[in-house]
């Protein structure tokens, strides 16, 4: 069952508002508890330095089948648990959905989730999102025109601030460009968080080299993820 069909037609704004915190309140307490799907995520960079997360989930509802998406905060680093095929708790009503975090943290205690991060919901989108991943904070030039390669991960250590750590890692690959593998340092690399079960050695990583100057290299996080799936 679509999103359009589960809202009867009768919006036809791109979005279905979230409301005012009793409504979102309102899906949390009295909405049907399901399992779903990750199929689609969307993260986008805001301005003020911020990040807003969209989730495209399959729901397992009482009344059959529900595909639909919805801008929710992520909570916390995951440990690379949020990545397209997790399993989440959700819940819908009236045409709303919401990610459950805390039912989906009490189900997966290793995930690393804070089940008081962002559980309110904000707008559930009137369309959902097209399967796969798209994240426009990985959009270089190199990314866009690179040769693409294949890289092995052989090291890797947190890039860290004034004493504390970030979402950036220094990572050793070993890029198979050639008649033998070479290594690289990609340096203050940005890990998203449903690419985060990819750092370890050995991980297979779609990376892009600049072919004029080799020793750039940027990974793919997208390509690698959509790749697994």
């Amino acid at each position: 069952m679509a999103l359009d069909d589960f809202l009867g037609g009768a919006l036809n704004d791109l979005f279905v508002v979230g409301g005012n915190d009793k409504k979102s309140l309102k899906l949390m307490e009295e909405g049907e508890l399901v399992p779903a799907t990750i199929y689609a995520i969307k993260c986008r960079d805001v301005s003020d330095g911020g990040e807003t997360w969209t989730w495209g989930l399959d729901l397992q509802t009482s009344s059959g089948p529900l595909r639909a998406s919805v801008q929710q905060s992520i909570p916390g680093a995951t440990n690379g648990f949020l990545k397209l095929g997790a399993q989440v708790k959700a819940r819908h009503l009236n045409g709303r959905v919401a990610i459950d975090w805390a039912a989906t943290a009490a189900n997966n205690p290793s995930a690393d989730l804070n089940p008081d991060a962002g559980n309110l919901p904000g707008k559930t989108l009137k369309k959902p999102l097209e399967p796969g991943i798209e994240d426009n904070r990985f959009n270089s030039k190199l990314l866009k025109n690179g040769t693409r390669a294949k890289a092995k991960v052989t090291g890797f250590e947190q890039f860290m601030m004034l004493g504390m750590p970030t979402q950036n890692w220094n990572i050793k690959l070993a890029v198979d460009d050639g008649p033998a593998p070479r290594q690289v340092l990609v340096k203050k690399a940005l890990v998203p968080s449903y690419g985060a079960y990819l750092l370890a050695e050995g991980a297979e990583l779609t990376v892009a080299v600049d072919a004029n100057k080799p020793e750039r290299v940027a990974i793919d996080w997208v390509a690698t993820c959509e790749a697994r799936e």
